[in-house]
């Protein structure tokens, strides 16, 4: 029988959300990698199509929290996966003032720490609001608010404090240095106000933090972002802003010292790596932006215990993307992929959810 014929039997007897999940295999199929490449699978899509959502993980639950569906609209949702099951279980509304984007995240054990963001649609303000998601209850509580409106910092839970690294100053453009943490334990903030640590020797946003080994490492990142047009009320994003410096320098900064530390630098920079992987002593980071109009499908791996990076392989496409390890499979979920295989400029916003074998201890061959 045709292929042809195939497809449009397929169309009348599968579910739309089925017949584009075979769609979306079956353009993974014809690029025909083989192992020892990562062989990608579909999974279920998303509720929703969002870029730059914000995501945590937490035991075999992987939160992925508002994000953009059009330039124009924003979501106020946090949608559920479960990894073992590979499917979608729950949602939970967001509090009305929350950021939508941009935010920092780290995560305990029952907890979702959300720092700063982007409060709105379009090129909208930076907030220093900073919330708390009870992952047991599905209730919000409230942290102190940071010293000043953060966009984009990097966020993680170290030696029982929250750190909020970086990020851009609230012009959406000017790099931030800043480094603030807090003391913060079930939940709860046990000091009223943000602390102020050593400034990290390179600011901005869209960069890749970790905990690796009780160390704090921060992994590239850009200088300036798209600003939105002067004295706009709805903050329509300048496309004439200057183009963004995307940088490959990475820190580390280890207990009980007052310097950060320059390690080794992303061999090939990337931004928009944010939502990126930790499993063990390795740091995964996922597709992303090589320029504002340039996508990648890279995945960069870094081995703390060398300072060591390899390239652990590509994407079903080029995307900027949420990564999570699980159970020896790495996935991406939703995100915003290129225009096409030849243009790399961001194009439509994804609800898929793929995922690969991968082992990141594996393939230590180069620099």
């Amino acid at each position: 029988m045709k292929k042809s014929v195939l497809k449009k039997i397929a169309r009348q007897i599968l579910p739309a959300r089925v017949t584009a999940q075979l769609r979306e295999q079956m353009e993974f199929n014809r690029l025909r990698r083989k192992p020892p490449e990562l062989i990608w699978k579909i999974c279920a899509r998303c509720p929703e199509r969002r870029a730059e959502a914000t995501a945590g993980k937490i035991g075999q639950e992987l939160f992925v929290i508002g994000g953009y569906q059009t330039i124009d609209r924003v979501l106020s949702v946090v949608d559920v996966f479960d990894l073992n099951k590979r499917r979608w279980t729950d949602r939970i509304t967001m509090p009305i003032n929350m950021p939508q984007t941009h935010m920092g995240i780290a995560c305990s054990e029952d907890f979702i720490y959300l720092v700063g963001g982007q409060f709105g649609a379009r090129c909208s303000p930076a907030v220093s609001d900073c919330f708390v998601l009870d992952v047991r209850t599905k209730s919000w509580g409230r942290l102190p608010s940071l010293p000043e409106a953060r966009y984009g910092a990097t966020v993680q839970l170290w030696n029982r404090r929250l750190h909020a690294i970086s990020g851009a100053m609230p012009d959406r453009w000017t790099s931030a240095c800043d480094h603030w943490s807090i003391a913060v334990i079930g939940g709860k903030a046990l000091e009223s106000q943000w602390r102020e640590e050593v400034p990290i020797p390179r600011g901005g946003p869209h960069r890749t933090s970790a905990v690796l080994d009780d160390k704090l490492y921060v992994f590239g990142g850009q200088d300036g972002d798209v600003k939105p047009l002067a004295a706009d009320p709805r903050y329509t994003c300048d496309s004439n802003t200057p183009l963004e410096t995307v940088y490959g320098d990475s820190f580390m900064k280890e207990l009980g010292t007052e310097d950060w530390k320059t390690v080794s630098p992303m061999p090939e920079p990337r931004t928009h790596t944010e939502r990126s992987a930790i499993i063990d002593h390795y740091a995964i980071l996922v597709g992303g932006n090589e320029a504002r109009h340039c996508l990648s499908d890279l995945i960069q791996v870094y081995n703390s215990r060398t300072d060591r990076w390899r390239t652990a392989g590509w994407l079903p496409y080029c995307m900027k993307t949420t990564a999570v390890y699980h159970d020896g499979w790495l996935y991406a979920v939703t995100g915003q992929r290129s225009v096409s295989r030849a243009n790399l400029a961001p194009g439509e916003v994804l609800n898929t959810v793929w995922r690969a074998k991968l082992d990141p201890a594996a393939g230590w061959t180069s620099a």
